[in-house]
């Protein structure tokens, strides 16, 4: 393992000023989001005043492997540790350029918490790598990125967990890039679980070379207000992702979804599965989206959105879609939103069980496919997160 502290402060700085200067560049440009944004206009930011957050970042705490054979740098605006490689900078500036909205370049003008990863070609890790952002005061934002490479025929499996205190109302916003390498294995999560006083943006994307296999686990359960952009992206042949998004929503949570599968190139695959269970109150929309381009031919990619209202007074907005620029594919997609089924509930009940016993064994099964293709260190970490969620505690004693 490395950690690199050559590069001087007044260099790192420079660098990371470079950073936020083109989020500046590109906050100047666009417009916040409104009503006309088809993106937006579900999930109406006009009311938050980004700027009145005070910029922080939290000590990142990490679980890695003892026997290394990686190297891992870390930047933090707050503590003085600024180790920030130039091809960290360049990547950071590029994603900066290209945002896609207001938000999104706030949040490049703004970076002040982060790493970079590096998996060598050749170098397989088999125990899982644990990055913890445990956020700062409340009031604050704190700006996160990552960078994760893995580099030719490599392997490892990346989690990222999102936290703040209990009660805190803070902002955070966060953009994790993952590279995976030609014949190479990653697997990842994003685990999302802020105070329910707390907003959250995600800007996350993938790419993956020929051969390369990428599952990533998108896990929302916290914070009042949570979008979540990523792009996923096959740039080589026979490239593959697979995506497992889990979330809930109570009444005072509201969450927007936008995950796109783009295949940019022939023979790649895509399959994705996101489910989420909502209470009174609470709202969802999810727009997925497959793209293929006009050279991606014989892509295979399926699109799936999976909604559960546990009461009247919830609402799950499902708008998966697809933009096809050849005719030499395999791409479908398909969505289902309901309720608990009342006849399951009265069965349950007729063995003994309580209705609200009932209902939650069968909110369980809802989630159970989806646990199931989670890896095991996610699964039970989400399963634990998931009995203190609202939609399970809620009506217990």
């Amino acid at each position: 393992m490395k950690h690199d502290r050559g590069n001087s402060l007044v260099q790192t700085t420079r660098s990371v000023r470079t950073i936020r200067k083109e989020g500046e560049r590109r906050f100047a440009e666009l417009e916040w989001p409104g009503p006309s944004d088809e993106m937006w206009r579900r999930t109406d930011v006009s009311g938050i005043d980004f700027e009145s957050f005070k910029p922080d970042s939290s000590e990142v705490q990490t679980e890695l492997p003892r026997d290394g054979g990686f190297e891992l740098e870390t930047f933090n605006g707050g503590t003085g540790r600024q180790n920030l490689s130039g091809d960290a900078v360049s990547t950071l500036v590029f994603h900066a350029s290209g945002s896609r909205d207001r938000v999104e370049a706030f949040h490049y003008s703004r970076i002040n918490n982060g790493f970079t990863l590096r998996i060598p070609a050749g170098v397989h890790i088999e125990e899982p790598m644990v990055l913890r952002f445990a956020g700062g005061k409340p009031g604050t934002h704190e700006a996160l990125f990552g960078r994760i490479m893995a580099e030719e025929n490599s392997s490892a499996q990346v989690y990222i967990i999102l936290e703040d205190a209990d009660g805190s109302e803070t902002l955070r916003t966060a953009g994790f890039h993952f590279e995976v390498g030609r014949g190479s294995r990653i697997k990842a999560a994003a685990i999302q679980d802020l105070s329910l006083n707390s907003k959250h943006f995600g800007f996350h994307s993938a790419s993956i070379d020929r051969d390369g296999q990428f599952t990533f686990s998108e896990i929302d359960l916290g914070a009042a207000l949570s979008v979540s952009a990523p792009v996923f992206s096959t740039l080589g042949e026979g490239a593959q992702v697979d995506i497992i998004g889990l979330y809930a929503a109570t009444g005072a949570q509201h969450k927007n979804l936008r995950p796109v599968q783009r295949h940019a190139e022939p023979y790649g695959s895509s399959n994705s599965l996101y489910k989420g269970a909502l209470l009174p109150g609470g709202r969802t929309i999810f727009q997925g989206l497959i793209r293929v381009e006009p050279g991606a031919v014989r892509t295979d990619a399926y699109l799936s959105n999976k909604n559960l209202l546990l009461e009247d007074g919830a609402r799950a907005d499902s708008i998966p879609s697809l933009q096809i620029l050849n005719n030499d594919v395999r791409c479908t997609h398909g969505s289902t939103t309901g309720k608990l089924n009342p006849e399951q509930v009265f069965y349950l009940q007729s063995r003994g069980f309580s209705s609200d016993e009932a209902k939650r064994l069968l909110l369980w099964s809802f989630y159970d496919d989806a646990l199931g293709k989670l890896p095991e260190l996610v699964a039970e970490s989400v399963r634990e997160r998931l009995l203190k969620h609202p939609i399970f505690s809620a009506g217990e004693d």
